[in-house]
């Protein structure tokens, strides 16, 4: 009994250790997002911000931007919860990866003098340059989405397909977001 018992648990899906996330459209992220840029990442490090809490700072160089008050060339400071400093390590999973020199397309929303993502595994395309043009290809985390459904319950549900579009389209979209209140 035990051993079929330990069997089930180990087989059965786990929503235990998964970060889920409402699903939202681009016009819903783009309504709580303070900022939407077009940005290269820079530096990222660790710090503790308080004992025992770390914080991954995210230096953005905005190239062009789509929502917001930033100009091409400001530099914005996004922060995720946990990092890694020596053997101490603190992660949330789905939580997206940044690589220097890297250019995305993020949705941020304010946190003091600093941004953070809208959504963990949400509001991240990684732009691709090839012989072909210059494509958006939207990075979902490793998460679990729900939905509302038409009777107001949350339900699990698929993950949703990611998106690939032409840059352009993209920030033809975003930009038509522009004449909704920025908050």
């Amino acid at each position: 009994m035990r051993t079929a018992l330990a069997l089930s648990l180990f087989f059965a899906p786990s929503l235990a250790s998964a970060t889920v996330v409402m699903n939202m459209t681009r016009a819903e992220m783009t309504d709580l997002s303070s900022q939407v840029v077009r940005a290269r990442v820079g530096s990222i490090r660790t710090v503790e911000e308080r004992p025992g809490a770390l914080a991954t700072l995210i230096e953005l160089e905005v190239l062009e931007t789509y929502r917001g008050k930033s100009t091409p060339g400001d530099v914005l400071t996004m922060m995720q919860m946990g990092g890694k400093i020596g053997d101490f390590v603190q992660s949330i999973p789905g939580q997206s990866v940044f690589t220097p020199g890297e250019e995305v397309v993020l949705f941020l929303s304010a946190f003091g003098d600093r941004y953070v993502q809208v959504g963990i595994g949400l509001g991240r395309f990684v732009v691709e340059r090839s012989a072909d043009g210059v494509i958006a290809r939207e990075d979902l985390g490793d998460v679990t989405f729900a939905s509302a459904g038409k009777d107001g319950v949350v339900r699990i549900g698929a993950k949703p397909k990611a998106a690939r579009l032409w840059l352009r389209d993209l920030a033809a979209e975003l930009r038509s977001y522009q004449q909704r209140e920025v908050r």
